[in-house]
């Protein structure tokens, strides 16, 4: 069936099509509003249609940036693991409110951090002369020094002086 013009839906079925669009982006994972926002405004709902439709969804918990940014904290997407910088990077652009990505951020455990990174390290490069390897790899994904450098001395024994 083809989409109605927006601007040819009363208010109220402007609002029911963009709650169903909404609800659908919803259905897959938590997005945050402001993904929610630029969608609709895309496919051409005014701003006012927009406002309710994401009231609508804050007031009955089907749209939390909280719970988005939480969950995209526990349960990172991907094959390897990637560092906080990174990490911060990918939920700013995806529409987490800055404030909020910082907030959380300075929460996280970085020995789990380091963690990760070492069992990643460790399945990537099993030898030790992969150790220069592994640190670049390391530092593309996002992660600090101090967090490479340790996960490195875990997987390969200390070594001063490299990353």
């Amino acid at each position: 069936m083809p989409k109605p013009r927006n601007d040819s839906l009363s208010p109220d079925e402007a609002f029911s099509h963009a709650l169903a669009a909404a609800v659908h982006l919803l259905s897959r994972k938590d997005r945050f509003e402001r993904t929610i926002r630029d969608r609709l405004t895309a496919e051409g709902y005014d701003s006012e249609t927009v406002a309710r439709v994401l009231d609508h969804l804050r007031r009955r918990g089907l749209v939390s940036d909280e719970r988005a940014v939480e969950n995209s904290l526990r349960h990172p997407t991907g094959k390897y693991p990637v560092g906080a910088d990174r990490l911060r990077s990918r939920l700013i652009e995806a529409g987490a409110p800055e404030d909020l990505v910082r907030e959380r951020m300075a929460q996280l455990d970085t020995n789990a951090e380091t963690e990760l990174l070492e069992q990643a390290v460790r399945r990537r490069y099993p030898l030790a002369t992969d150790r220069a390897k592994a640190a670049r790899w390391s530092a593309g994904r996002g992660f600090e020094e101090e967090t490479i450098r340790a996960a490195l001395n875990r997987v390969y024994g200390d070594s001063e002086g490299e990353a």
